[in-house]
């Protein structure tokens, strides 16, 4: 089993809550950690920009990981969400967290 953790950003942790609750209850993520008050600095239409955000990570298998992103994707409000998927190293990871991780995504 390949595990993936799947960064995004939302304006606020209420929209990023509702996300990780559907992910979780859909079964396409076995927990989403929100990291609130994160301070995103972009360029955006040519300007420099600076707002707050919170950090959602989700954890999740290579599997459920086009589930979760799509449905990131459908419920997220902004214009072009930062959505990326990064790979876990399975060899280097808590064995049992990874057990778990699959159970609750099946």
């Amino acid at each position: 089993m390949e595990a993936v953790l799947i960064y995004s950003t939302w304006p606020d942790d209420v929209q990023a809550r509702a996300c990780a609750e559907t992910l979780i209850n859909e079964h396409a993520a076995a927990c989403a950690t929100l990291l609130p008050s994160a301070l995103s600095v972009y360029r955006w239409q040519g300007a420099v920009e600076a707002s707050r955000e919170c950090v959602m990570l989700a954890k999740t298998t290579a599997a459920r990981a086009e589930a979760a992103r799509d449905l990131i994707l459908k419920v997220h409000p902004y214009e072009l969400p930062c959505v990326t998927v990064l790979r876990i190293d399975s060899d280097l990871s808590h064995a049992n967290f990874l057990a778990w991780l699959a159970r609750e995504t099946t």
